[in-house]
């Protein structure tokens, strides 16, 4: 099963895994090589879990923080050998991807989406702690998707609204569907118009600070650091009554989609002002000073609206 196609049509695709086990016979040696190996594999295993087994965890935790990693395979997942994509341009960019490729798993089954990005969030933390090249590369289609625009209209099914397919400087809901062509045709939701969604582009700010705290991959950070501006300048449309603080306009405009908010609200109002915080972060660890202040004075302004409003 070392090819891929999706169904728009796109062309054929090679799992990573493919690069050893190449050839009409893949399978056979792939099943070869399982059965010699997996004694070590399961040898392995245990030692990594052992940790958490012999800890004083409550048993239900040590249980869940295993077997809920089943979706990282489970998941509707593809992990394709590097594309043939013009569009990547830096160098750290263009090592990792060449080395780990691209990686993908739907939202559910139920929900075919890939790397659906308001609820890998959450589920980020399990590739960022066990596979962090792979948490590496997807911020990197993200990053790429996030300065994209694809200007077709459509309409929206919750309210009938009609907008574009994806605004530039906004955060996906997701890079696509596996029935049309994934990476090429994102933000295949279309419940609501999601470049409105107040929580999107604050969760790519707080990833990227999060997954340098993790890996101190510093060229990551700045590979990523003038997609965080583009972001941030963006969501700043939503602080309608100027004084720093976004503000949810009174329909489902977060990931509860069925859920409204009006005003600020504690959930993207909080996730605001932690996404603020981190880029002043930023600024200092890669000497970025000139945008320390403006970034500052926002948090102040939005902090102190925050606490007087709620």
């Amino acid at each position: 099963m070392s090819a891929v196609e999706f169904g728009g049509g796109g062309g054929i695709y090679r799992r990573r895994y493919a690069r050893w086990f190449p050839g009409d016979n893949a399978g056979v040696e792939l099943c070869s090589y399982a059965l010699s190996a997996y004694q070590s594999w399961d040898k392995q295993i245990e030692e990594w879990q052992r940790p958490v087994i012999s800890s004083s965890l409550p048993s239900w935790y040590k249980s869940a923080i295993f077997n809920e990693l089943y979706f990282v395979s489970d998941g509707g997942t593809v992990w394709l050998d590097k594309l043939d994509d013009n569009s990547v341009a830096e160098v750290h960019e263009t090592q990792l991807i060449n080395e780990y490729g691209k990686f993908a798993y739907l939202e559910g089954h139920e929900y075919r989406m890939y790397n659906t990005y308001d609820v890998h969030f959450y589920a980020s933390f399990a590739l960022i702690m066990n596979w962090p090249k792979l948490q590496l590369s997807l911020q990197y289609d993200m990053a790429h998707a996030i300065n994209s625009v694809d200007p077709k209209v459509i309409s929206y099914i919750m309210d009938g609204k009609t907008a574009p397919v994806k605004e530039e400087h906004c955060v996906p809901h997701d890079l696509g569907d596996p029935e049309d062509e994934p990476w090429s045709n994102i933000n295949c939701y279309t419940i609501h118009p999601t470049a409105d969604w107040k929580d999107l582009n604050p969760k790519f700010v707080l990833q990227v600070m999060r997954d340098y705290h993790i890996t101190k991959d510093k060229e990551y950070l700045s590979d990523m650091f003038p997609v965080v501006l583009s972001v941030m300048d963006k969501t700043l449309r939503f602080d309608v009554d100027d004084d720093g603080m976004i503000e949810n306009g009174g329909y489902a405009d977060q990931t509860y989609d069925t859920w409204t908010a009006t005003g600020t609200s504690a959930y993207c109002g909080g996730l605001w002002l932690a996404a603020n915080r981190c880029t002043i972060e930023m600024c200092k660890i890669l000497d970025k000073s000139e945008h320390i202040e403006h970034y500052q004075q926002l948090l102040t302004r939005a902090s102190q609206a925050y606490d007087e409003k709620l």
